[in-house]
């Protein structure tokens, strides 16, 4: 073979070979754009819904650049929580949808889920959490399930520079007395609820009355024992800090109630009737955990305006006891203010409802109500801090 030949031949197999070596690369070249091409357009999307490359590096540690970009979910507040690692995601919609300065915890989340288990589509949930706050919300537990919560919400913004936590008025009404009623819960506990909504059987009648002794109280009051123990220190720590106060009404029988409910129907509309006297089996007196209260000296000022309620707002959840139809929420409580009128619910649950600035009616609906639906029911993660949220 002549010399020009096999150099011919070289130059053959050294272009096959190069051909051939380009074959891996351009598979390694189609990996990558397979790979880093989806990659590229979701930090390519994420970035154009808001997101910074700090914030999308941590969208991708916590695996839910799919659920964001699907969902279509960006807040300032969402971006900071998942850069921050404290994001809860199973309420992601939520952070999403809060307003500017709004931050979220369990309560909020515990709120969410009590909502979906009174019948509150996601949407609706999520309409709410983005135009009102914490306290403008809870109530909706008490209230009658809103077809259409635009209403409500329209009803609150307009009244929000003048409500506060500690004062709700609207001027529609969310709620029909007795249209829904149920049988009061757990009515051998200290915390049960008893209201427009909920009510006691007829023959209820609590197995451990205990009277009153005289020195506390005028002639033939009764409680069952806890609270009468605990109605009897608190009377006797009230004249130690010189605003001494007797129980003047405590445990009323059902006929009694029922007696006092007629009598009123007898003398105004029934709808009035209804608003200043509860139905028999709706009064909290037959649960023998409420007084009303006396001043024993200031007989010429009203009980409102009297030292003794001044005493009994900073004393009287270290005895177990909670003002039970406070001054401007009426609208909650769907009943008069009552000064007087204090509630036996147990030192610790007295404090955090005093905490929280809630009705009793609120604070049950939201923290002790059994669930209708055991799939609303929020995990440990929500529960195991609920104490420690209950007060704002």
């Amino acid at each position: 073979m002549s010399k020009t030949t096999q150099k011919t031949i070289r130059k053959k197999r050294r272009r096959i070979r190069k051909s051939i070596l380009l074959i891996p690369l351009f598979i390694v070249a189609a990996i990558a754009a397979l790979v880093f091409y989806p990659r590229f357009k979701m930090d390519r999307t994420l970035q154009e819904m808001g997101y910074t490359e700090e914030q999308i590096q941590a969208v991708r540690e916590e695996d839910l650049q799919h659920v964001i970009i699907n969902g279509g979910y960006y807040s300032p507040y969402l971006a900071e929580s998942i850069a921050a690692h404290t994001l809860n995601r199973d309420y992601i919609s939520l952070y999403a949808a809060v307003k500017e300065g709004r931050t979220l915890n369990e309560k909020d989340f515990l709120l969410a889920r009590r909502l979906q288990d009174m019948g509150y589509e996601q949407d609706q949930i999520e309409n709410l959490f983005a135009n009102l706050e914490f306290w403008e919300m809870t109530p909706l537990l008490v209230y009658d399930y809103q077809w259409d919560e635009n209403g409500y919400i329209e009803d609150c913004l307009a009244h929000h520079s003048e409500n506060s936590v500690d004062r709700f008025v609207l001027d529609g009404l969310y709620r029909s007395m007795y249209k829904t009623t149920a049988p009061a819960e757990n009515t051998g506990s200290a915390a049960v609820l008893v209201n427009r909504t909920y009510y006691l059987s007829e023959e209820y009648e609590p197995e451990d009355l205990t009277e009153i002794s005289m020195q506390y109280a005028v002639y033939g009051m009764y409680l069952r024992k806890e609270a009468a123990e605990a109605a009897q220190e608190m009377c006797a720590g009230s004249v130690n800090g010189g605003s001494a106060f007797f129980i003047a009404s405590s445990y009323w029988d059902y006929a009694s109630l029922d007696y006092t409910y007629q009598m009123a129907v007898n003398q105004m509309p029934k709808t009035e009737a209804d608003w200043y006297t509860p139905r028999a089996g709706h009064s909290e007196h037959q649960t023998g955990l409420c007084v009303n209260l006396a001043a024993t000296y200031e007989t010429s000022v009203d009980f409102a305006d009297s030292s003794c309620r001044q005493w009994l707002k900073t004393n009287s959840a270290s005895y177990g006891f909670i003002e039970r139809y406070p001054q401007g929420k009426e609208e909650i409580t769907g009943m008069e203010p009552e000064p007087e009128h204090y509630r036996y619910v147990g030192k610790d649950i007295a404090r955090m409802v005093q905490a929280s600035r809630l009705t009793f009616d609120e604070y049950y609906c939201l923290y002790l109500k059994s669930w209708r639906h055991a799939e609303c029911m929020p995990d440990s993660s929500v529960t195991s801090k609920i104490n420690e949220y209950s007060a704002f």
